[in-house]
């Protein structure tokens, strides 16, 4: 045992070729003498050798035990990465030849809808940003997003009062001077006709190049300065000023509007400006006065017997002699079929003030008023359920900010603006 202990622990090599020397000899290598101190001392460190290889022993097991769990855990792991990554696979496909290879039961109900379809749906974006990014989803999508019938839409939603189909060029020759832009995007096809690009109008209407008559409300509201021109709608030459988007919400636009000024010739416009005005203060020019001069009268008026008191109505009216016409709406007070005269109230007006009341010709023919001013009346017309919405928000906004209203006796007010 000691020969077998020796030969298995390197400390104890010494001892064992000490004793093997000895018996070679001759000498009693086991004397019966007792043992000595070394010895104990060499039996104690054997034993200290033999509990530290103990311990070292179970800290190795220990290891071994700990990266046998993590070596699990961590193939665990990636069997679970690779079922998502297989499910992800079988799920988009990961070439183009799987993703066409894909059954028709196994497609998206958007791919299954025809192209007019997804158009219609397109239609309702608010903004060109979101347009822009449905485009980059696949090459369809973006045909689709190119299409004139979308931009159209977005046209006319962004651009409401823009009647783009007249322009400056095709309304009267006054309005074309150097100051405005008369070329309208346009592009050939194959059958050499001229094609609108609605996607470059828009472009170019949002960066103010191109401009289109409309009728402004409150004529110089912005500028502070409209008190006397309130509830009235004046021509204009009107161009984009600046606009702002809110995230993916519609674009909003402040305009920048012209008035045509009594100096302007056939030579040439003389306008005065107007910026920041927004939206809700335009209104398109209704389809029957596209045509119609403002500086001249419209005699084309509704029938006498269409017309009856309290019932809102629109009236030509300049203030001085040279003016363009602008659209006033009031309220009718009498009507003198036999001397075809109506009488208008404006209740913006006090009793007492020279423009209380106006007299219009049921003919249709101007009627001038006998003072220093050389006001006139004009023409007159039945304002839409539409445009009447629109003057009570412009009314209300007015009685917002502190303006007084004066009722007309013995008529009922809820009837007024109420068509």
């Amino acid at each position: 045992s000691f020969s077998i202990l020796c030969c298995r622990t390197p400390a104890f090599w010494p001892l064992y070729r000490t004793s093997a020397a000895m018996c070679d000899q001759g000498k009693d290598s086991c004397p019966a003498q007792p043992v000595s101190d070394d010895s104990s001392d060499l039996k104690n460190q054997v034993a200290e050798l033999v509990g530290t290889v103990a311990r070292l022993t179970e800290q190795v097991r220990a290891m071994q035990e700990a990266a046998r769990r993590l070596h699990e855990e961590y193939m665990q792991q990636i069997q679970e990465l690779q079922k998502k990554v297989e499910l992800a696979r079988s799920q988009t496909g990961s070439s183009r030849s799987e993703r066409r290879a894909r059954t028709k039961a196994e497609e998206s109900i958007v791919e299954r809808l025809t192209d007019d379809i997804v158009g219609h749906v397109l239609s309702f974006l608010p903004n060109p940003s979101a347009l822009a990014r449905c485009s980059l989803v696949c090459r369809r999508w973006k045909r689709i997003c190119d299409t004139d019938f979308l931009w159209k839409s977005l046209c006319e939603r962004t651009f409401p009062i823009f009647n783009f189909d007249r322009y400056i060029t095709d309304i009267d020759p006054l309005y074309t001077n150097r100051d405005v832009r008369t070329s309208v995007p346009v592009e050939f096809d194959g059958f050499n006709s001229r094609r609108m690009n609605w996607k470059k109008l828009f472009s170019e209407t949002l960066k103010g190049r191109i401009m289109c008559i409309a009728q402004v409300l409150d004529k110089h509201y912005s500028n502070g300065t409209g008190t006397g021109l309130m509830m009235s709608a004046y021509d204009a030459v009107v161009s984009v000023d600046s606009y702002e988007q809110s995230g993916n919400g519609p674009i909003s636009v402040t305009w920048k509007v012209r008035y045509l000024l009594p100096e302007s010739g056939i030579e040439r416009a003389v306008f005065e400006e107007e910026k920041l005005v927004p939206t809700e203060r335009l209104r398109r020019v209704p389809s029957h006065l596209v045509n119609h001069d403002p500086r001249k009268v419209h005699a084309d008026c509704p029938s006498v017997d269409n017309l009856q008191r309290g019932m809102p109505i629109e009236i030509q009216f300049r203030f001085r002699d040279g003016d363009p016409f602008g659209w006033w709406v009031g309220s009718v007070v009498d009507i003198r079929a036999e001397e075809r005269i109506m009488r208008v109230a404006f209740t913006q007006y006090s009793p007492s003030s020279e423009w209380r009341y106006e007299h219009v010709l049921l003919g249709g023919a101007q009627r001038s008023k006998r003072n220093e001013s050389q006001a006139a009346t004009g023409g007159f017309r039945v304002p839409s359920p539409a445009e009447l919405q629109q003057w009570r928000t412009r009314k209300a906004i007015w009685e917002h900010s502190g303006m007084q209203w004066y009722p007309i006796e013995g008529q009922d007010q809820s009837q007024v603006y109420a068509g």
